[in-house]
């Protein structure tokens, strides 16, 4: 049985220095018109459909729970807006993203551009 608005499941990964295991966990897909159900989980990446427009994203979750009651939303991030977040300096032109602030994580992503996700 799985959780309703979500995807997949895994085997847990255990990691020893933390004392504790985890599982990941799919969340279900966002698009400009579908809105990703509220997990309150962390997210550890972060999936696309439709590579050439990327029209949906998903996140892929850990089974670890933020406390919802300090959650908050972030600015848009696009690459349309003229600014760059390139992170990777090894990695291809072009990579655009976004950091957390310390103490925060990405845990819900909601999508607006039309028929692409052209905002996170």
């Amino acid at each position: 049985a799985g959780v309703a608005g979500f995807e997949g499941g895994s085997a847990p990964f255990c990691r020893g220095d933390v004392g504790r295991c985890m599982y990941t966990i799919g969340s279900g897909w966002a698009s400009s018109t579908d809105t990703m159900a509220r997990s309150n989980l962390v997210a550890s990446g972060m999936g696309c459909k439709e590579e050439t427009s990327c029209s949906k994203v998903n996140l892929i979750l850990l089974s670890i729970n933020i406390d919802a009651s300090s959650s908050l939303s972030s600015d848009w991030c696009s690459d349309n807006t003229g600014q760059r977040w390139d992170w990777n300096t090894d990695g291809d032109e072009g990579e655009i993203v976004t950091d957390c602030p310390d103490g925060m994580a990405v845990s819900h992503a909601e999508c607006r551009g039309g028929d692409a996700c052209d905002d996170l």
